[in-house]
């Protein structure tokens, strides 16, 4: 289905506008997909800002001829969350002084996520002076979410730019905001059929059972993306006894290998494969969807999560990862627009063996050991001000390799750039080659104590140079809050 036209349709003025989003693929890409298809559905008088990952927003910037529109028709900004976790909603909210358009969901904004994947979402529109019963606690919800994760803080992420602090206090300041506040203390409380969920503070598991019950009778598990262990079926199994569930056939990253030495517990499971199929064309399920059965009803939950530890079950932030999500909660509710999941095919499954998972094993272990060589996987690198920085899996480098003491030998495209000694950065290790990599190079660099063979590191590392220079016409903008990219001066 194509969303673009199917939710944004009907070309409306708003006051703010507010989009979250993920791609760990290709993100300059993505803005590219905004800049040339959806951004002329849009128009906003104040602010439109565009928040991402933190990796994804360097990768984003490293490249400023993909994303000419930044600065000047909306503001990108990028949000870290501690613990490698990563900021991982599907959040489009729009804003006027009367009305508001709020979307969520799995969908990424991707040409993918717009255009070829079958995703779950779910879409609400809200005008003051005619909001239905359970709207001002379900929009107060929102307004919490926003206040708590970009403007008081919070012990999940990183604090962000004042730039988006201030857009965003801005936003929840707004006249609707405050015309729902007024209206919510006249209306008496009623029984509620439907919730916004963070996991900003909480995990989005321990929010659910507080609002649907401790146990379920049936749980039902559509999502593409899995763990590699299997810690988070033996904690669904603890809380119903019946569990279904629906696995997108071909990419997904199910836990065949995990369950394969586990056949006793595959066993207390129903397995399904999920398919669906338009115009000879094979669309990847990339929804994410989950329902709950208890005695006296049924509750679904459309979230950006998948189905892992980071993103529903874990509880406290610590040393493992715990991603930023968000969901909306509901009963059976025909006035709550949904994209319908109905029409997928669906297998029932005699064994899980049966599964066709993605051909890239996401199990594979950070460390692994060859002969007397150990082999580092970089979870991040890039290239700013003339620093390379990169960040590895911080579990394995204590009880694996000390690289503090470590010198880096720097490798471009095949041709020795020197040795460099590592500097610490807060979680991530840097070197300053002093020298200018233009375009996009193959870097390789060499990890090497004084006494020990060398450690290998591969990293593709884009150029990234931070100039504000780099967006145009800056002062001719009519979006004077857009200007700014990140950070409080230009480009950060």
């Amino acid at each position: 289905m194509d969303l673009v036209n199917n939710l944004f349709s009907n070309k409306r003025k708003w006051d703010y506008g507010l989009i979250l989003s993920f791609d760990n693929n290709d993100p300059a890409e993505s803005i590219r997909f905004f800049e040339t298809q959806l951004l002329n559905h849009i128009s906003v008088n104040n602010n439109l800002t565009l928040v991402t990952d933190h990796e994804g927003y360097k990768r984003i910037v490293s490249k400023p001829a993909k994303t000419p529109y930044a600065g000047i028709y909306y503001n990108i900004e990028g949000v870290k969350i501690k613990s490698f976790g990563v900021f991982h909603p599907k959040l489009y909210l729009f804003t006027s002084k009367d009305e508001m358009l709020l979307l969520t969901g799995s969908f990424n904004l991707t040409h993918s996520g717009f255009k070829r994947n079958v995703e779950s979402v779910v879409r609400f529109e809200f005008k003051s002076g005619k909001l239905e019963p359970g709207d001002h606690e379900f929009l107060l919800e929102v307004k919490d979410f926003l206040q708590s994760t970009f403007v008081s803080g919070n012990d999940l992420i990183e604090p962000v730019s004042t730039s988006l602090k201030k857009t965003v206090a801005g936003l929840i300041d707004s006249q609707f905001f405050k015309s729902v506040e007024r209206e919510k203390e006249s209306n008496p409380y009623i029984e509620r059929k439907y919730y916004f969920l963070s996991s900003v503070n909480n995990s989005l598991l321990s929010q659910l059972r507080g609002i649907v019950g401790q146990r379920f009778e049936k749980v039902q598990i559509l999502s593409p993306f899995y763990d590699s262990t299997l810690d988070i079926f033996r904690e669904i199994k603890l809380l119903s006894d019946t569990v279904e569930v629906y696995v997108p056939d071909d990419k997904s990253t199910f836990p065949k290998e995990a369950f394969a030495s586990e056949k006793k517990l595959a066993k207390e499971f129903s397995f399904y494969k999920v398919r669906k199929e338009e115009s000879k064309i094979e669309r990847f399920v990339h929804a994410k969807f989950f329902s709950f059965w208890t005695n006296e009803k049924k509750w679904d939950f459309i979230t950006s999560s998948n189905f892992s530890s980071a993103g529903l079950f874990r509880e406290s932030h610590g040393k493992e990862p715990r991603n930023l999500e968000i969901g909306v909660l509901f009963q059976g509710d025909e006035t709550i627009e949904t994209l319908p999941l109905s029409e997928l095919e669906i297998t029932e499954l005699h064994d899980f063996k049966d599964i066709t998972c993605s051909s890239h094993d996401l199990s594979i272990s950070p460390v692994e050991r060859i002969g007397s060589e150990t082999k580092l996987w970089v979870k991040s690198a890039y290239y700013d001000h003339e620093k390379i920085y990169f960040k590895l899996f911080k579990q394995y480098i204590d009880d694996n390799i000390s690289i503090d003491e470590c010198k880096a030998r720097l490798i471009i495209e095949g041709v020795e750039g020197g040795e460099y000694p590592l500097r610490r950065e807060g979680e991530e290790y840097y070197f300053e080659p002093n020298l200018e990599i233009e375009g996009d190079k193959r870097i390789q660099f060499l990890l090497f104590p004084s006494v020990s063979d060398f450690k290998t590191l591969p990293a593709n590392v884009n150029r990234l140079r931070h100039e504000p220079n780099y967006l145009p016409a800056l002062g001719a903008s009519a979006f004077h809050e857009c200007v700014r990219v990140g950070g409080e001066e230009g480009l950060a």
